[in-house]
């Protein structure tokens, strides 16, 4: 079959509007295609009816930014399975047509994104990234790709031979690597610490180089968030270095000192317990900044933020 004889991906507006009933177990979603920038409203409101029908969805499509994206800004849960990819996750479904028998799927996949703009913005997703900058390509420097190709079978062998190397080093001393300060990749970090005898740099740069990484993934990602920047904001400007109150308190204080009245906009929360599960996302990267959390339970819920000279 030719490129021309290919057809042509079409969308079918009765199946995509029509209504979802529940299913048992997580559905996997697409079950035929990928998720495209030209099938996205589409898929994202088949996904918002499968969801307000009380199911779980788990995404199965070639990752593309402004896909998971949108996907992630629009559905919290989603943002979530995607961080827990990442590290590992599993969930147990009925086994068909049995009434006992379960069956339990395990996956963890990383994940490779590129682009121009910053993509990791989220504090979850940040805290699980390694963002690489690359420089700009010349003009002068540019190849046609069958050249790249050519010379990419070349050194294939000795780049899976040098991987090969990075292996049995880090199998040989895997158990006697400890870190002094686990970041949240902490089996990663030591994998790949335990390799660095065959690999090009000196050891103990990538721990270095891996916390440099984090500080500024912090920066991004609080420099997005509009609470971040509130509550940084309000803490600056506060005689002393404590607040304490209720969630709605801080919610109304905090209103004052969202950038460019963004207490209007559409991603500032506006119910108290929305706010406080956004707020306990943003701590981690908060407490890197300088400033604690803190969450009382007993009686009236209170939250108090405390200030001290940047941490980690």
């Amino acid at each position: 079959m030719t490129v021309e004889e290919w057809p042509l991906e079409r969308i079918r507006e009765k199946d995509v509007i029509k209504p979802q009933k529940s299913y048992d177990g997580r559905v996997m979603f697409p079950s035929s295609h990928d998720i495209t920038p030209a099938n996205l409203d589409a898929c994202m409101t088949v996904i918002g009816n499968l969801l307000g029908a009380g199911n779980e969805i788990l995404i199965v499509s070639k990752p593309r930014f402004e896909c998971i994206d949108r996907i992630c800004r629009e559905f919290q849960a989603a943002s979530d399975l995607c961080c827990s990819t990442a590290t590992g996750a599993g969930f147990t479904v009925r086994t068909l047509y049995t009434t006992t028998g379960q069956e339990l799927f395990i996956f963890k996949r990383p994940i490779i994104f590129n682009g121009i703009s910053d993509l990791v913005t989220k504090h979850d997703f940040a805290d699980r990234a390694l963002v690489v900058t690359l420089p700009p390509i010349r003009a002068e420097s540019r190849r046609p790709m069958s050249e790249i190709k050519r010379e990419w079978q070349t050194l294939r062998p000795y780049a899976l031979g040098a991987l090969c190397d990075a292996i049995v080093e880090a199998l040989r001393n895997y158990d006697h690597v400890h870190l002094d300060r686990a970041p949240r990749m902490a089996d990663f970090a030591k994998w790949v610490v335990a390799a660095e005898p065959a690999l090009p740099w000196e050891r103990g740069q990538f721990m270095v180089e891996y916390e440099k990484n984090r500080l500024e993934l912090i920066e991004v990602a609080i420099e997005s968030d509009p609470i971040s920047l509130s509550v940084m904001e309000m803490m600056n400007r506060l005689e002393g270095n404590k607040w304490t109150g209720t969630p709605t308190g801080l919610l109304k204080e905090l209103a004052g000192y969202v950038p460019n009245n963004g207490a209007r906009k559409k991603n500032w929360p506006q119910a108290p317990n929305i706010f406080t599960n956004r707020l306990r996302r943003v701590q981690t990267f908060l407490r890197a900044k300088g400033i604690e959390v803190e969450h009382t339970k007993s009686g009236k819920r209170r939250i108090t933020l405390k200030m001290w000279s940047q941490g980690a």
